[in-house]
Formats: structure tokens, sequence, C-alpha cells
């Protein structure tokens, strides 16, 4: 399927919106889970330093005043310089907490931020950390150094530079590449899925509704999926019904109608044959005639319309074969051309009528049927050709609405009511199928019957 059908289709919308739509969440998700945790390791590093450095100044406040200024731990350097070629800073309370916490009440303490290059600058025993080094640690806080002034109890001043430890600047593991790939792809599948589900009961509705119409005695839709979906369900099963049952309707008047016309036809006819010989009783006797062609014709749509017919596996070709000897018999011009040998699930006394209808429809207006079959696909395709006039191109289609004539392509002379093809597109679609006429090239008209095959 192509990408601007699938979009279009109600499973490509909710595929993207669901894609989208966690693609989103989940960005969000990983974002505060990342400031969770940035926050998380500034509180850590923090405590760390405050207690390294309450540490450190503890046993620098029980040293001889000689010896404190050699005093010196990893990431923490006591400064001989004054403060002021540190680059400035902002006070940091939240360390200047914690260290008061830990150290001896004699003790003042003051802790301010400073830029992590003067820390570098100063820190000489640390290893200096790499770009990469310094882009991790961006990453992950906002302070990389600190400036920690005060006395001690003996009035000592002292100052000293500290820097987090390194074991803690590690990148985000929610960033790893590996993550995101899972992501993606869970992500599409579950919408994939969900898409799949969401769609399925409303393509379940399109084919039922195809099939209906084609054929209204086709099996009730399963009453089954979410609530929402069973009660669409249960009300195009009901609409259905009411189909069927306007359509019973229609058929009985029709037959009801037809079948009491017989009677005033066949006293008609009596007194007819009464009347002495002369052009007036031709005339009349033809009026007849056609009167009771259409009537027959009436009997004979009700009939296709009303009847119930089970299915079943038919050999098209020995059908036609049959149709062929009847016509044969009868003096036509009829030939069997080309045999498709293959069996079609279908209701084979409506079929044969069909395709009996096009044979007497070609006869009648062609003079002569040449039938043939041949699969193409998975279709099933019976042909019936004459040698007639044609039909204008424009005329195609509505030639199958009843009574309709083209008395320019079809004269008068040649009899039907205008319900022969009528009959005969109804009959296909109750077996699933369809028809179509064609003028062929030279001369004459092809009429196509469809059926699937299963």
């Amino acid at each position: 399927m192509k990408l601007p059908a699938f979009l279009d289709a109600m499973a490509g919308r909710i595929f993207v919106i669901l894609l989208v739509g966690i693609a989103v969440s989940a960005t969000l998700a990983i974002t505060l889970a990342d400031r969770h945790r940035i926050a998380d390791i500034r509180r850590i590093q923090s405590v760390r330093t405050a207690e390294r450095v309450a540490e450190l100044l503890v046993r620098v406040d029980r040293l001889p005043p000689a010896d404190r200024a050699k005093v010196s731990r990893y990431g923490v350097t006591f400064l001989d310089a004054p403060t002021g070629d540190l680059g400035g800073g902002q006070p940091d309370d939240d360390l200047a907490a914690l260290l008061d916490a830990r150290m001896p009440d004699a003790i003042a303490v003051k802790a301010t931020s400073i830029p992590i290059d003067a820390c570098e600058r100063r820190i000489g025993s640390r290893r200096r950390p790499s770009p990469a080094d310094r882009a991790l640690r961006s990453a992950v806080q906002t302070t990389d150094c600190w400036l920690i002034t005060g006395q001690l109890r003996d009035g000592y001043a002292y100052r000293l530079v500290t820097a987090p430890p390194p074991l803690l600047l590690k990148a985000p593991r929610s960033l790893d590449p590996a993550f995101i790939v899972i992501l993606a792809v869970a992500a599409a599948l579950l919408a994939a899925i969900v898409a799949r589900m969401a769609a399925a009961p409303i393509r379940a509705l399109a084919e039922g509704a195809t099939i209906l119409g084609h054929d209204l005695d086709a099996p009730l839709l399963p009453e089954r999926g979410p609530a929402d979906v069973r009660v669409a369900i249960q009300a195009f099963n009901a609409m259905q019904g009411r189909l069927r049952a306007h359509m019973s309707e229609q058929t009985h008047m029709l037959a009801a109608i037809t079948h009491d016309l017989q009677t005033p036809l066949t006293r008609q006819r009596l007194r007819l044959e009464q009347m002495p010989e002369g052009a007036l009783r031709e005339r009349l006797l033809a009026d007849w005639t056609a009167m009771r062609g259409i009537v027959d014709e009436g009997l004979e749509l009700a009939r296709s319309t009303g009847v119930v017919e089970a299915e079943a596996l038919l050999d098209v070709d020995s059908m036609i074969a049959s149709i062929i000897a009847d016509e044969a018999d009868a003096g036509h011009v009829v030939s069997f051309e080309i045999c498709a040998n293959r069996d079609v699930a279908c209701r084979p006394q409506m079929l044969r009528r069909c395709v009996q209808n096009l044979v007497d429809n070609a006869i009648r207006h062609g003079g002569d049927a040449h039938l043939s079959t041949e699969v193409i696909g998975k279709t099933l395709c019976i042909g019936v050709r004459d040698s007639g006039p044609g039909i204008p191109a424009d005329r195609l289609v509505d030639v199958f609405e009843p009574m309709v004539r083209l008395e320019t392509s079809r004269s008068r002379e040649t009899g039907g009511s205008g319900l022969g093809l009528t009959i005969a597109r109804i009959l296909a679609r109750r077996n699933g199928g369809t028809i179509t006429l064609t003028n062929l090239p030279e001369q004459g008209l092809k009429a196509t019957v469809r059926l699937t095959l299963t």
C-alpha cells in the first residue's frame, strides 16, 4: 500500500496518531526523568563534597598552624593567593548549610560556586578533565566547582577549592541510542496493533455493505467487538432486515398484479379468436402478445427477486452446453467457443436463467448467440456475444433499467418488454456477480457475467 493511501485509511491515521502520541509522551517522560536524575546527582554531589570538605577541615583544625597549608586531599586544594582572581561566583547556601551541619560550631564556613576553569587552574594534583569530561559535567550539573572560605577555632583563615567526584559524572543512560531504537520499535509495534484492532470492525462493516449491495440474503454480520461496534453492527443487521422486508413486499405486489392480469388476458384471447379475419384482428392479436410477454416477464422478475435458492457447486460449461443444445433444437444459431473447465459456487437455477436471458436477448436482437467461459485471475467470465447492431455507448448502462428499450438499435418487431436485461442483472447480483455490456470493434454486442471464484 502506498503512503498516501495508507494515511487516508482509518488504520493509517490511528497508527500515525498513536505513534506521534507515544513518541511525544516518551520524550516528555525521558526529559522529566533526566531532570529528576540530574537533581539527585547534584544533591549527592553536594552531600559528598560537604562530607569530604568537613572531614578535611576537622583534621586541619587539629594540626599545628605551620603544617596546615601543606594539607591537601584528592579534589581539595588550599589556596595561597587571594580569592579575587577566581573569576567571581555566586554564594551556595545549600552547600554551606550541609557543611555547617557536619562541622563544629566554632569553625566558620562559607561556600561560593565558581567557574570550572578557575577550579582546574587551582587543583594541580588532580587530572585535568578533557573537553568530553567537561561536556558530561555540563550535562549533569550547574555548579562545577566551589570556593570554601572561613575560619578555624583558633582564628586561622582558610580558602580552598573543590570539585565534585568524577564517578558521579556519567552520561544519562536514557539517551542511549539502543534505548531510543527499542522505544521507537515498541511504539511503532503497539501503534500498528491498536490501529489494526480499531479498524477491523470498520473493514467488516464495509465488506458487509458491499456484499449486501449484491445479495440481500447474505448472512448477518456477527455481533462481536466493543459495545459501540456491536451497536453499529446491530443497526446494520436491522437495516438489512428492513430491506429484505421492503423488497419482499414489492415482489409480492408485482407477483399479485401480474397473476391477476392473466385471467382477463385469457378471456381477451378467447374473444379475439372469435373475431373475423382481418387487419384489425391481427393488430389486436399482436398487442395481446406484447401484453402477455410483459406479464410473463413481470412474473419472472418477481420470481428472480423473491425466490431463495441455496448455493451449490455448478459445472458452468455443462450448464452452457445444455442451453446451447436447447437453442440449437429450436433452430437458432448458437455456439460454444471457449471452455473454462471450472466449477463455481452459485445459485444454479438463478445463474441458468441469467445466462438464458442473455442468450434470448442476443438471438432476439442480433440473430445469433456465441457463448464462452474463461478464468481471469479469481474471476470466471461468461461471455454472450451476437452479430447485431449493438447499443450506443452512452446507453450501455441505461438498458439495464426496467422497461428501457432502444428502438433505434433494436427494432420493435424483435419483441421484448425491456425487462430481460433487468432480470439478468438481478440474477447475476444474487450470485454475487456483475454484468457489463461492450460493443465489439466490428459489429455486435457482448454481455459478460463475472463471478468470483472461491
